[in-house]
C-alpha cells in the first residue's frame, strides 16, 4: 500500500515542516495580536518629541511622541515589550528610528506642548545615540526577523527561504497591530564595516534597512538573521546597527527608547 504525502497541509508547505519548527520554537504573536496604547496622560510631554507623520511607500504612520530618554535599562527584548505595553508605549521600529535621526539632525523639532526643542538639545540627543565614544550605549528596536517559505513545487515554482519582519503599525486610535512581511531591496549582507551612516539615515527602504547600493562607511551593519531581533548600538569602537541579535541579550546601559501615539 502506497501512501501519497501531499505537498501542503492547510496551506502550509509540508517539506521542510520539522526543521522550521525546530528552528523556531517561540514563533511571534499573531498578526491579529493588538495593543491600545494609553491616553497619555499624567506624562511630561517636555520629555518627548513630536515625530511628526510620514509616509513611505504604502507604509503610514501618525504623529509619534517619543521620549528623549532610555528607559527600562537592563532588560531583555521581550521583557522591555511587556513593560512598555503595560505603559501603553511601544518600541520605535526601524524606519521610525531613522526617521527621528533625520528629525535630531534637522535642529527643528518641538515637543508635545509645542514648544521648540533648542537645537543645541536636539544634536545633545543624536550625539548619544551616534557618536563614537564611551560609555557603550545601545537600545533595541521593533523589529524581529523570521524566514518564511514561499512557492509550491506542484505550480513549477521552486520552493524559497525570504527573510520576513515582524513589526508594528498605528491607526489613527493609536492601536497597535502586529505585522508580518517579506523584506525587499536590503542589504543581505554583513559589512563590518561598514555602511554610510548619512546615506543610511537619508536613503533606506520601507522597513529602515539599508539598500544593496548603500555606500562604504564606518558603520557596522550585521543582516538579518532568523529569530532575532534588532538593535542600535554606539561605543567607542564604532556605531552598529545590529539584526541579529539574540532577544535574550541584556547589559546595563541596553535600553528602549518608549514611543506612543499622539493623540
Amino acid at each position: 500500500m502506497n501512501i501519497e504525502i501531499p505537498d501542503n497541509w492547510l496551506g502550509k508547505p509540508v517539506e521542510g515542516a520539522l526543521e522550521r519548527a525546530l528552528r523556531n520554537p517561540n514563533p511571534t504573536l499573531p498578526v491579529s495580536d493588538s495593543i491600545l496604547p494609553a491616553n497619555n496622560t499624567g506624562l511630561n510631554k517636555e520629555d518627548y518629541i513630536i515625530l511628526p507623520s510620514q509616509t513611505h511607500g504604502d507604509y503610514i504612520y501618525g504623529d509619534t511622541l517619543v521620549s528623549m530618554k532610555r528607559e527600562y535599562l537592563g532588560k531583555n527584548w521581550d521583557e522591555s515589550w511587556n513593560l512598555l505595553k503595560s505603559d501603553g508605549a511601544y518600541m520605535l521600529n526601524i524606519r521610525q528610528f531613522v526617521d527621528f535621526l533625520k528629525l535630531l539632525r534637522s535642529g527643528n523639532a518641538f515637543d508635545e506642548h509645542g514648544n521648540k526643542v533648542q537645537p543645541s538639545r536636539l544634536m545633545e540627543l543624536y550625539n548619544d545615540i551616534t557618536e563614537v565614544r564611551d560609555p557603550w550605549r545601545s537600545e533595541w528596536l521593533d523589529a524581529k526577523f523570521n524566514i518564511q517559505v514561499v512557492g509550491k513545487k506542484w505550480a513549477g515554482l521552486v520552493n524559497k527561504d525570504v527573510m520576513h519582519i515582524t513589526y508594528h503599525i498605528v491607526n489613527s486610535q493609536g492601536v497597535l497591530t502586529e505585522v508580518n512581511e517579506p523584506l525587499e531591496h536590503y542589504l543581505a549582507n554583513d559589512k563590518i564595516p561598514g555602511i554610510n551612516l548619512d546615506d543610511w539615515i537619508m536613503s533606506v527602504n520601507k522597513h529602515g534597512l539599508p539598500t544593496e547600493d548603500n555606500p562604504d562607511g564606518e558603520l557596522y551593519y550585521w543582516k538579518p538573521v532568523d529569530c532575532r531581533v534588532a538593535r542600535f548600538d554606539a561605543s567607542s569602537g564604532g556605531t552598529g546597527l545590529l539584526c541579529s541579535g539574540g532577544p535574550s541579550f541584556v547589559y546595563s546601559l541596553l535600553g528602549v527608547r518608549p514611543a506612543r501615539a499622539k493623540i
